[in-house]
């Protein structure tokens, strides 16, 4: 007894060919997981990504926020919260983006606190102000270390800091 297979016509095939054409275009469009790539490096450290993105608002949500509800913002934009914006940018310094599943995500990079503005006179504009000595506390890649040099023989200090931590 022999068996027999069904062929498929050219309909057939050409639905076959479209469902994976349409499952490869999806897991394309939300598999990626991408940053934006600066060639400078002084524009990779001002905006480049840690990977922070996944835990963040997508982008189109963060940029909405201030619009939507700027009757509780101090005044226009996020600029109005002391985020330094350059010229011809999107995001402030220190934030940074990343396509994740298919959507643009914002958070933040190292220079979110590691940047501020410096005045030259009290009537001047700021201008950016980027420090990235490796020799002033917390500018080196040994990370933050505040709470780790408590007295071992005194732990309530250690647990008055937990207590605290978990208030935040």
């Amino acid at each position: 007894m022999s068996v027999r297979h069904p062929k498929l016509s050219g309909r057939s095939w050409i639905a076959l060919l479209l469902v994976l054409l349409g499952i490869g275009y999806f897991a394309w469009r939300f598999g990626r997981n991408s940053p934006v790539v600066y060639d400078d490096i002084i524009e990779h450290y001002k905006y480049g990504s840690l990977g922070s993105e996944a835990f963040s608002p997508p982008f189109w949500i963060w940029k909405a926020l201030p619009v939507v509800f700027s009757e509780y913002l101090p005044g226009e934009g996020y600029a109005s919260l002391g985020f330094i914006f350059e010229r011809d940018r999107e995001v402030p310094i220190g934030f940074s983006q990343r396509r994740l599943s298919g959507f643009d995500g914002i958070g933040l990079n190292c220079t979110f606190c590691h940047t501020g503005t410096v005045r030259d006179s009290a009537e001047a504009d700021g201008r950016s102000y980027f420090r990235h000595d490796t020799n002033v506390p917390g500018n080196s890649n040994g990370g933050h270390l505040y709470g780790t040099n408590l007295s071992p023989e005194e732990p309530e200090e250690k647990e008055a800091l937990v207590e605290y931590m978990k208030t935040l």
